[in-house]
C-alpha cells in the first residue's frame, strides 16, 4: 500500500476517529485501520532505518557472503542472510492480515492465497491454519527451507490435510 493511500484512507475515515454511536463493526473496522497503518510504518521504518542500513554497510565493506558462496551478501541477497532468515522464522504473523483472511473464509469459503515473498511462512501457515489454500513462494531458498521447518512444525489440529495447502515454489525465476 502506497503512503498516498493510506493518507487516503487516514482523512476519509478522519484520523479512524469514531462516533459515539458507532456500532462495533464500524469501531472494530477503524481500529484495524489504525493498526495496519500503524504496522505499515513499523514495516517501513524496519526495512529503511534498520535492515538496509545494516546491508550496505556489510556491502561496503565487502562483508558477508552470499549463503551459496557466489559472492558478497548484495541487497537482493540480503534475504538469505542467516540472521535475517532466524528473525522472520520466529516472527510473530501479521494480525491484521490472518483477521482480513479469517473473514475473508467466512465470506467465501475455500479461500485460496498467493503469498508472493512468504519468507519463512510467517503469515502463510497461519493462514493455511485458518483454513486458506496458501502457495508460497520466494527467491531465497533459506527462506523457503525456514518456510517448510515451521510448515511441518505447524500445528494443524485435526485439519493435517490442511499441511498440503503450502507449497512452497523450489526453484528460483528471473
Amino acid at each position: 500500500m502506497t503512503a498516498a493511500a493510506l493518507t487516503s484512507l487516514r482523512a476519509l475515515s478522519r484520523g479512524f476517529a469514531v462516533p459515539d454511536d458507532a456500532c462495533t463493526t464500524y469501531r472494530a473496522l477503524h481500529e484495524d485501520l489504525a493498526r495496519f497503518e500503524h504496522e505499515q510504518h513499523e514495516h517501513v521504518h524496519l526495512e529503511n532505518n534498520v535492515l538496509f542500513p545494516r546491508v550496505v554497510n556489510l556491502d561496503a565493506r565487502g562483508g558477508a557472503s552470499s549463503a551459496d558462496g557466489a559472492g558478497p551478501l548484495t541487497v537482493a541477497g540480503r534475504w538469505e542472510d542467516a540472521g535475517v532468515v532466524r528473525g522472520f522464522s520466529t516472527a510473530a504473523p501479521n494480525e491484521v492480515l490472518l483477521a482480513f483472511v479469517r473473514a475473508e473464509l467466512a465470506r467465501r469459503p475455500g479461500l485460496r492465497v498467493l503469498d508472493v515473498g512468504c519468507g519463512a511462512a510467517r503469515n502463510a501457515a497461519p493462514m493455511a491454519a485458518e483454513g486458506a489454500t496458501v502457495i508460497g513462494t520466494d527467491v531465497a531458498w533459506p527462506m523457503l527451507e525456514a518456510a517448510r521447518r515451521r510448515v511441518d512444525a505447524e500445528d494443524f489440529g485435526d485439519q493435517k490435510e490442511r499441511r498440503c495447502s503450502i507449497q512452497l515454489a523450489r526453484h528460483r525465476t528471473d
